[in-house]
């Protein structure tokens, strides 16, 4: 166990190298329209439908019109949820900075 442990710790700068690279990347990334793009997640996500109004609202709160600014409405929204369905938000989230965005939504370079 010690060894796995130890294997995985040494591999946290890379991946936290490649986490910031994504982040950076959908920063770059303009969203044409964040709601449209928000929509199509929500209809290939149902887990975000309790939320939806509320990274809606948050969408039109965020400053920045891009792929990560919808990451931002999608992760600021569901704080009064239960621990579980966070994680499954937060997973979410993570495909959207890397560019998994749901088929239809409108984000250009």
């Amino acid at each position: 166990m010690g060894g796995k442990l130890a294997q995985a710790f040494g591999l946290l700068p890379q991946k936290w190298k490649g986490a910031e690279a994504v982040m950076r990347a959908a920063r770059r990334e303009r969203a044409d329209d964040p709601h449209l793009a928000i929509e199509a997640l929500i209809d290939a996500n149902p887990v975000l439908s309790p939320i939806s109004q509320s990274v809606f609202d948050a969408c039109d709160a965020e400053p920045e019109v891009t792929r990560s600014g919808i990451v931002q409405a999608i992760t600021s929204a569901p704080q009064r949820l239960t621990p579980e369905q966070r994680v499954s938000i937060e997973e979410l989230a993570g495909r959207a900075a890397a560019g998994a965005l749901a088929q239809g939504s409108e984000v250009s370079s």
